[in-house]
């Protein structure tokens, strides 16, 4: 196709739209190539600069294109990731479902005190001893994202005899020292990457991430309520992942 039917019912830009992910899937524009600019859609198809822009954008929102500023539109290496925030499904199970290669490698394991927020994550006193985790996961040989947990170490101590490599921290903390999550408190967020994140995630800045901050909590054990056992910060490269919600209706 070549031309747009402006008789059709079906939006021009949604025609414009169907006709880049054929050539998307075809393989005419490959990951990483530039797609034609607005104008030059624009000239082709007869089209306002608005429904062309109409149509990249539904395509870099569902993960196939993405904009370089001042450069102009290119070809995504492969559609993001989609994680649900309300789930408390492990990544890892996800990876593990869609049967993608995936390491963790563990970057730091050392012993820190809790600053005031932490502490209040935890709800411990400030300066009380805490395991630091850092962990970069790779998928299919590529950084995806970079993990960073704070465990109170009266509880989690025992994770310093531990190989953290490739190793579920959930199934480690069950198994070593006797704490089972039960419930995890998850809040997402959107923000540049700092020069840190960008080396480790091979992004160039400034590049969005996505920022999960995680609360998970014990499991009844003679508690009369449920307490804190880990916070963390999860920073994910944001042309690779996605986040879905599910809602009900409440009658």
């Amino acid at each position: 196709m070549t031309t747009l039917d402006k008789a059709s019912a079906i939006p021009l830009y949604y025609q414009l739209k169907v006709w880049l992910t054929q050539r998307l899937q075809d393989g005419t524009l490959g990951p990483g190539q530039q797609i034609p600019t607005e104008q030059e859609l624009c000239t082709q198809f007869g089209l306002s600069r608005g429904t062309v822009r109409q149509a990249l954008t539904e395509l870099a929102a569902e993960g196939h294109v993405y904009l370089v500023r001042g450069r102009g539109t290119y070809v995504s290496e492969s559609v993001p990731e989609r994680w649900s925030v309300s789930s408390m499904v492990s990544m890892s199970d996800i990876l593990e479902q869609r049967g993608l290669a995936f390491e963790r490698q563990v970057h730091e394991i050392s012993p820190q005190a809790a600053t005031p927020a932490i502490a209040t994550a935890l709800r411990v006193e400030p300066q009380t001893p805490l395991v630091y985790l850092k962990r970069l996961w790779l998928v299919e040989g590529e950084p995806l994202m970079v993990a960073a947990s704070y465990l109170p170490e009266k509880l989690a101590g025992g994770l310093y005899r531990v190989d953290l490599n490739n190793q579920s921290l959930y199934q480690a903390l069950e198994s070593v020292c006797g704490v089972k999550v039960a419930r995890v408190d998850r809040t997402l967020s959107v923000r540049l990457a700092d020069p840190e994140e960008c080396l480790l995630l091979k992004l160039e800045p400034p590049a969005a991430v996505h920022v999960l901050e995680d609360r998970a909590f014990e499991g009844p054990s003679g508690h009369t309520e449920n307490r804190p056992v880990e916070y963390s910060q999860t920073v994910i490269r944001g042309d690779k992942s996605r986040f879905e919600l599910q809602s009900r209706r409440v009658e």
